[in-house]
């Protein structure tokens, strides 16, 4: 391999030799030329795939970043679950005694509690709601009213409906249905 490879190389040479000087000159000009577009064009792809490999590389540590945040936040939002699932497992409310010991407080008069409790749709929850009904409630106590009883228990009781009928008698009074739910672990 090598001999045969050095007789080419030494063809070549003596070819070279046996060309006139400006046809010398004109092929060592083109064998610079094509020396240079080689490297050129070496050194023009390299450049060009290292620019690629390093966009490649920013977008993958952008989304680094952005998984870490993101895991941060999940993390943050996995232990608010967990204390909600806690307070869920621990959650004894009595709907009928603390509603009328808040109607209490603030003089209302209670009228047909109904309660029922319905499982929650893919969770382990049941909710337990009790529809109140009060006639001639002020607006200041029924709002008075609805706060004590959502801000009571650490949040674990909701008003999730509110039906508000102002009486034609005394205008300002009003009649309310509301349903004051909580929820528990099954």
């Amino acid at each position: 391999m090598t001999r045969v490879l050095g007789e080419l190389i030494e063809s070549i040479v003596q070819r070279f030799e046996r060309l006139p000087e400006r046809e010398r000159r004109m092929t060592i000009i083109l064998m610079v030329v094509l020396v240079v577009f080689v490297v050129g064009g070496s050194l023009f792809w390299f450049s060009a795939s290292i620019a690629t490999k390093n966009s490649q590389i920013k977008i993958v540590q952008k989304r680094l970043f952005e998984i870490n945040s993101l895991k941060s936040q999940f993390q943050q939002a996995k232990q608010i679950a967990d204390e909600q699932e806690k307070k869920f497992r621990s959650n004894d409310i009595s709907l009928f005694s603390l509603i009328q010991n808040v109607a209490t407080r603030y003089s209302l008069s209670l009228y047909d509690l109904n309660e029922k409790k319905d499982p929650v749709d893919q969770s382990n929850l049941i909710e337990t709601s009790v529809v109140v009904n009060l006639k001639e409630v002020s607006v200041d106590r029924l709002t008075a009213f609805i706060a004590e009883l959502e801000e009571t228990e650490g949040g674990m009781v909701k008003v999730i409906r509110l039906k508000i009928k102002s009486r034609y008698d005394k205008s300002d009074l009003l009649d309310v249905q509301m349903t004051v739910a909580t929820w528990k672990s099954a």
